[in-house]
């Protein structure tokens, strides 16, 4: 079975001065990747790929998660269209990876991961807050389709909005 996980990138500044694009993380969102990594040691991850949008703010979430799991942060694959990409974008892209790949990681930006979990899968989700990791599986990704893809975890360091 192949493994998706998909995060999205810790809470960044509220910086007026700069484009959205070129937002940093904030002390909080460090702190938050933090409390993650740390709830997420109850499982065994492993990624094969980590699949990141250019943004600084999700450029330095990948950094920081590759440095918590000794992945070679030089591997990390930064993809520019991540940043506007809708679920049908990154779903396709799924759908193109080397069947090689056994487990991938994608971090990148809402409403595109909340809506690319509901895709996948059969979850209705209320919120995808920062620092979340959603992790599917699925029997391949060349015949990934709609809904097809089972939970095998949800991990998230604050509540979840009801509505």
């Amino acid at each position: 079975m192949k493994k998706i996980y998909i995060l999205r990138h810790a809470k960044a500044q509220k910086e007026i001065k700069t484009d959205d694009f070129s937002r940093k993380l904030s002390k909080r969102g460090k702190n938050e990747l933090k409390a993650l990594f740390e709830s997420l040691q109850k499982y065994e991850i492993k990624w094969d790929k980590i699949y990141a949008s250019s943004a600084i703010r999700t450029k330095k979430t990948a950094q920081i998660m590759a440095k918590y799991y000794g992945y070679d942060k030089k591997d990390i694959c930064l993809i520019d269209a991540f940043y506007e990409a809708d679920e049908m974008g990154l779903f396709a892209f799924l759908k193109h990876l080397d069947e090689d790949i056994e487990s991938v990681l994608l971090i990148g930006h809402n409403p595109a991961l909340l809506k690319l979990c509901e895709l996948l899968s059969s979850l209705c989700l209320h919120s995808f807050p920062t620092s979340s990791m959603l992790c599917l599986e699925c029997e391949n990704f060349k015949n990934l389709k709609e809904h097809s893809a089972k939970l095998v975890f949800f991990e998230h360091i604050k509540p979840l909005k009801e509505n």
